[in-house]
């Protein structure tokens, strides 16, 4: 009903939500989360929407759907100021299915969290981006509360998240697949944590481009499999961290530069006194015909 909406707020602290109920507290603290198929601030579908905030410690929480999320449409959250908490459970943060999610904070040290294809996540011919210029930021794909059990591990979620672009496979099930999208996540500076379960931090699956772009500062990555410049089935995934003395973690399998199946992995880190803890499959490893890379420049 409405093909173009757009919000320019010019200061002050601001909370943008979805609905009552997100002013009670923050969503993973809550006794009960579920997709109800609701549209959030700068949330796209069939139109475009734009929302940006010039200054300001702003705080935006939805259930899903939100924050440069876009399904057949353009969404577009530009904050230029400020300390900010981005709060989802699914499908936002640079999020898009056929369109194209744009998440883009221009400083301050800012906080995001989700649980499922969040902060930079591109579905089938969609493009999701989330890119933070400067600041000590955290990035958090939720996987403490098991609510999306992965099929690699159940003990973990499948987070999709963090630079993931995904497809649908379907060659076991009616033939119909599709190709992924591109999902990006650029951080221009700052000292930055990364966590998420599986399926992450630069990771295709079936067709798509996940890349994760880390300028500068002294960065921690920790995942648990398919993470850190991975892929599986004709997929890209990539990890590039240019400076810094870094950490990387990943605990259970295919991370830190893996591709499987037909899959390429990529991970370069350009420079710094690095930190490299993997599993069974990583480090520059190729699996059924995949290709896996992996280049430590210096330090």
């Amino acid at each position: 009903s409405c093909w173009f909406s757009a919000i320019i707020d010019t200061q002050g602290t601001d909370t943008y939500i979805s609905e009552q109920a997100d002013l009670d507290g923050p969503i993973d603290k809550r006794q009960s989360r579920s997709q109800r198929n609701t549209l959030g601030p700068a949330s796209a579908h069939f139109g475009v929407a734009v929302l940006i905030d010039l200054q300001g410690d702003d705080l935006y929480r939805s259930m899903e759907r939100s924050q440069g999320s876009a399904r057949f449409g353009v969404a577009v959250l530009l904050d230029e100021a400020g300390d900010d908490g981005y709060e989802s459970y699914v499908d936002s943060q640079g999020f898009a299915y056929c369109g194209a999610g744009f998440l883009i904070d221009l400083a301050g040290d800012d906080y995001y969290s989700g649980f499922n294809q969040v902060q930079g996540c591109g579905l089938v011919r969609g493009i999701g981006i989330l890119a933070d210029s400067k600041g000590n930021d955290t990035y958090i794909a939720n996987d403490e509360i098991i609510e999306f059990p992965s099929p690699q591990s159940a003990e973990h979620n499948v987070s999709m998240a963090q630079g993931a672009g995904y497809g649908v496979r379907a060659d076991y099930t009616d033939g119909h697949s599709l190709g992924g999208g591109i999902g990006i996540l650029f951080d221009g500076g700052g000292n930055d944590t990364y966590r998420c379960g599986v399926f992450g931090q630069g990771v295709g699956y079936w067709q798509g481009i996940g890349a994760i772009f880390d300028i500068s500062g002294n960065d921690e990555y920790h995942g648990v499999w398919y993470v850190q410049g991975a892929s599986a089935h004709f997929a890209i995934g990539y990890l590039e961290d240019a400076a810094g003395n870094d950490r990387y973690t990943a605990t259970m399998n295919m991370a830190q530069g893996a591709g499987h199946d037909f899959g390429i992995g990529y991970l370069i880190d350009r420079n710094g006194d690095d930190n490299y803890k993997a599993p069974n499959l990583s480090l520059g490893a190729g699996n059924a015909n995949g290709i896996g890379i992996f280049i430590d420049y210096a330090g």
